[in-house]
């Protein structure tokens, strides 16, 4: 499936993962409806986990850095 995505010279392999997937499953014998919901499934967990990880931790970040208007400020 992933390999076929790469291969497609698409970007993201956007729809020939997914297909290539599906008719995988199908192949080893998985109803094509379930085999269609998997593939998706797959492509929503393969980019959406890793961006709500990274903005938990982009928020973590910003709380950590110093306020702007003391941020560089020169003691007199």
């Amino acid at each position: 499936g992933v390999l076929a995505g790469v291969l497609s010279m698409i970007p993201g392999g956007l729809g020939v993962q997914e297909g290539s997937m599906a008719g995988i499953y199908a192949l080893l014998g998985v109803p094509f409806q379930q085999a269609v919901l998997a593939a998706v499934l797959f492509r929503i967990v393969y980019y959406f986990v890793p961006y709500l990880v990274s903005l938990a931790f982009y928020r973590r970040m910003l709380r950590q850095l110093p306020a702007p208007e003391t941020a560089g400020a020169i003691e007199p």
